[in-house]
């Protein structure tokens, strides 16, 4: 090759490699990454790989126009497989550095023509210095490196940029790394990479290249489908079809196809190509699940070809090996895998499923057995892992998903799928299928001594234990000797059983909540978490942490049962980020402990969240109520009457639906505080007459047992009733037995709204001192948890009644911490956020703060009064208002008190 003949052909290869390729398509003027490519170049060599379609070539061609049009030399060279002899590479490199002076009216040609007759080693020193000798800054652009990837070509390149002068900048664009030594520019601080993550489109991007006509629901499909690829997106805008990516049901289009097969597989090796078409049976693979699908082991050299994929296959973060393949590189290689036909698709499937059997990976074990069509093996899969005792291992969610991958056939085929389906029936809440399931299973198991699939462990154990399980959910009574059996049995397990141990701990948990013993209930639920801890599984975990914060939050322990419920959120969202209905259940004591501190609207979050979560899968009595519960005194405070009924009506809707009948008398306990607190009660109040009978019998209409959870509630319901009706002999002797069962049973939650209304009604019975030692009680009880949504529930009879204490028997009388907590609550029930002195709050008035205010400057009554535009005498009213507060005589014990008590500024 010759320059007379370069220059007597004007359509010479060289000559349109001279330039960046010719483009009509609308492109995005990506402004933030031409900066960042300038700010690159600041440096003296710029790496740029990225597999096809990530406009690299558009980026650097945008930055060539920016680049000349600021006066600066540029000389671009698209290389291909020519380049790869070193003499051409280097001739060709010289005569794009020519064409671009001439492009530019500059005299470029007559220096670098001598190369034609230089050997190679001068040729580069020659450019070289031809470079350097220009004094300003001169950029080279190499586009499609790896078309001339040769040991010559490499040899040539490395030269170069040894030599490379101080004005010279150079880019490195190809789909793979240039295979130069590139370690001395790295450490001087010479070298700048971009990749492919750089340059992929972010949200804005896409929505500025694909304009605002494109819908919302075309554009979330973008992408998600595209996750940031230039190249579909470009496709799409120039077809004007936004669904050219295939997704919501829709196929992907041809041209994508196209570009897909011709732009990054046909590159390829067959040998890479093929290990990517069989592994596109998952949407993610590793080395040793391509080797057990293709039957062969990979080479460094097919390795290598992946490794130049990504993003196309991205590594997952934590597994070392792994790669998650591009929803369109996957399409387009299924597409190709079944033109192979279903035979050998299923026999893949099979393949994979063999393997993720092997690594304990259950579910995508029995996905690929189940799509091979072998519910044999899928079934068999679920039982060698544990069979109905998988949901306390991986979790209700993921065994529902593996079971709806049988189809019924296999499910009844197995005794132990049949119980792990009757697991999951009653966690949906479908408790009458769950049942009949568990009784065939329970009858099979009775027919015959030895079942012909036995279940992990011992299977009449198994059987128990979902029976427990469903009863649960049906709300079952549960008695002393049941708890006791359930005792005797944790007994005879041996120590090292820990699935059992904690199995076993986790049912004697709940009974004894049911019971009504919640210190044993606690001690059992840290046994079996302790159980858990060991084996491992966070499912059960969570559970546990859960039923931790409920009793926590049942003994009053406000602040401590948070810690628990947090746990639990944080473990849900490390492991079981698609269990919806775990997310809910975990909501409800989070909710809870929030409205008792008076976080109202953090607590209904959660609980608009939960409630119709729950509804429509797994709960059981007392989650369902303590829910329903606060959400409708939120609804009260927040929203009104309206709402708070039909969140009594959802009640009603979910104890109807489940026949729970504790539930349906929970609500009518609530609808008669509801009417109490909006002073709608009717005297003909037929609901507290049947509560009233039900609470003083023990027992609801035909024999069924309230536990202590409805004998508390309905005592402070009825009490308030007839506080209501102005009867407090009758509320006090409701309060009087709450209070006593209560304390006794530790239920500190519901002790502490009794002594509250009990303070109201010994103060209407003309009992102050007694009244207001009630209401120090509670103030000692909930101001440590911060619990203030029972003080300020009642309203103005509480205000009122405080006040009237404070005057009666003085600030004094309180502690200090009392104080601020007694300030904190009034404040709140008046609804006056105000920031007062020293967190007095609603301790005392506005105008009582402003003149203790000046009796800590010393003035005397006159001037007091003259300060605050009021009459002497209107001083010593407050005074003695004030006085009374502090329970002083004079001002320098007032002053004393108030210091005392943080009322001061």
């Amino acid at each position: 090759m010759t320059w007379s003949s370069l220059d007597s052909d004007p359509a010479s290869s060289v000559d349109a490699r001279a330039r960046p390729p010719h483009s009509l398509a609308r492109t995005l003027e990506r402004h933030f990454l031409l900066e960042r490519l300038n700010h690159c170049l600041e440096r003296q060599v710029l790496v740029v790989q990225t597999p096809a379609g990530f406009g690299k070539t558009t980026l650097l061609t945008q930055a060539m126009r920016q680049f000349r049009a600021q006066g600066v030399d540029c000389a671009w060279l698209t290389l291909d497989q020519s380049d790869g002899m070193r003499a051409h590479f280097l001739h060709n490199l010289a005569r794009a550095l020519a064409l671009a002076g001439e492009a530019d009216g500059r005299s470029w040609p007559a220096a670098l023509r001598a190369l034609a007759e230089t050997d190679d080693e001068a040729s580069c020193a020659i450019l070289m210095r031809t470079i350097a000798r220009r004094g300003n800054r001169v950029v080279l652009v190499l586009d499609d490196c790896h078309l001339a990837d040769t040991t010559s070509f490499n040899y040539g390149l490395e030269r170069i940029l040894r030599a490379l002068p101080d004005n010279a900048r150079i880019v490195l664009a190809g789909r793979s790394r240039p295979r130069v030594s590139l370690s001395t520019a790295r450490a001087r601080g010479l070298l700048a990479e971009l990749y492919a993550a750089d340059l992929s489109f972010s949200r804005a991007e896409t929505e500025a290249l694909l304009g605002a006509r494109t819908t919302t629901a075309d554009l979330i499909n973008l992408l998600d489908r595209c996750e940031g690829w230039p190249a579909p997106l470009q496709l799409a805008l120039q077809l004007g079809e936004p669904g050219v990516v295939g997704g919501s049901g829709r196929r992907m289009h041809p041209v994508l196809h196209e570009y897909i097969n011709d732009q990054v597989l046909l590159p390829l090796s067959p040998r890479t190509r093929e290990l990517l078409v069989k592994c596109s049976i998952a949407p993610q693979f590793c080395g040793e699940l391509a080797e057990a699908v293709t039957g062969g082991s990979l080479d460094r050299s097919v390795r290598a070809e992946l490794a130049l994929l990504t993003p196309l296959l991205t590594p997952i973060d934590g597994r070392p090996d792994w790669v998650k393949m591009h929803p369109l590189l996957r399409d387009t290689l299924t597409a190709e895998l079944v033109q192979g036909g279903r035979a050998a698709i299923i026999r893949l499937h099979a393949l994979a499923a063999h393997w993720f059997g092997a690594q304990n990976d259950l579910e995508a074990a029995v996905r690929h057995a189940g799509a091979a069509g072998d519910f044999t093996l899928a079934a068999a899969t679920i039982q060698r892992a544990g069979g109905v005792r998988l949901f306390i291992r991986v979790g209700n969610a993921m065994l529902a998903d593996l079971l709806d991958k049988l189809p019924p056939t296999a499910i009844h085929a197995t005794y132990g799928l049949r119980l792990a389906r009757a697991v999951v029936l009653a966690k949906k809440g479908r408790l009458k299928e769950a049942r009949r399931l568990a009784d065939e299973v329970r009858r099979a198991f009775q027919g015959a001594p030895v079942a012909p699939d036995a279940l992990p462990g011992d299977a009449r154990d198994d059987i128990e234990h979902i029976d427990d399980l469903i009863k649960i959910y049906e709300d079952r009574e549960v008695d002393a000797e049941t708890i006791a059996s359930r005792e005797r049995e944790v007994e005879r397990v041996p120590v090292s059983d820990t699935w059992m141990r904690g199995w076993i701990h986790n049912h004697l948990t709940i009974q004894l909540c049911r019971y009504g013993d919640l210190g044993r209930a606690q001690q059992a639920a840290h046994s079996s978490l302790a159980c858990y801890r060991e084996e491992g599984p966070t499912y059960a975990q969570v559970f546990m942490l859960i039923h931790l914060a409920l009793i926590g939050i049942a003994c009053g322990r406000i602040a401590i049962a948070l810690e628990p419920a947090r746990e639990a959120e944080s473990l849900i969202d490390l492991a079981h980020t698609k269990d919806e209905g775990l997310r809910a259940i975990a909501q409800v004591p989070l909710a809870e402990g929030l409205y008792a501190q008076n976080d109202l609207v953090g607590a209904r979050r959660r609980l608009d969240f939960a409630i119709p979560t729950m509804a429509a899968g797994e709960g059981w009595v007392d989650i369902y109520a303590r829910a329903l519960e606060t959400r409708i005194r939120i609804a009260l405070v927040e929203e009104g009457l309206g709402a708070a009924i039909g969140f009594l009506d959802r009640g009603y809707e979910i104890a109807a639906a489940r026949d729970l009948w504790r539930l349906r008398w929970t609500m009518d306990a609530m609808r008669h505080e509801v009417m109490c607190r909006t002073n709608l009660l009717v005297e003909d109040d037929q609901i507290g007459l049947a509560l009233a009978r039900d609470v003083a019998a023990g027992a609801a209409p035909e024999g069924r047992k309230l536990t202590w959870r409805e004998l508390l509630a309905g005592r402070i319901t009825l009490a308030r009733g007839a506080l209501f009706r102005n009867n407090p002999a009758a509320a006090l002797a409701w309060l009087d037995a709450a209070v006593a069962q209560g304390e006794a049973l530790g239920a500190y939650h519901w002790v502490i709204p009794a002594l509250v209304l009990r303070a109201i009604a010994q103060g209407r019975s003309e009992d102050s001192e007694g009244g207001f030692k009630s209401f120090l009680r509670a103030v000692a009880i909930a101001s440590p948890q911060g619990v203030v949504r029972p003080f300020i529930d009642e309203g103005r009879a509480m205000s009122s009644f405080v006040r009237q204490g404070l005057r009666r028997f003085g600030i004094a009388s309180l502690s200090a911490a009392s104080t601020e907590f007694v300030a904190h609550i009034l404040s709140a029930a008046s609804n006056d956020s105000r920031a007062t002195a020293g967190g007095a709050g609603g301790l005392l008035s506005e105008r009582e703060q402003e003149v203790l205010g000046l009796l800590n400057h010393g003035l005397a009554n006159k001037e007091i009064a003259r300060s605050v535009g009021l009459s002497e005498a209107t001083v010593k009213f407050h005074l003695k208002n004030l006085y009374g507060k502090l329970g002083v005589n004079s001002r320098v014990m007032a002053l004393t008190v108030a210091r005392q008590q943080h009322l001061l500024h």
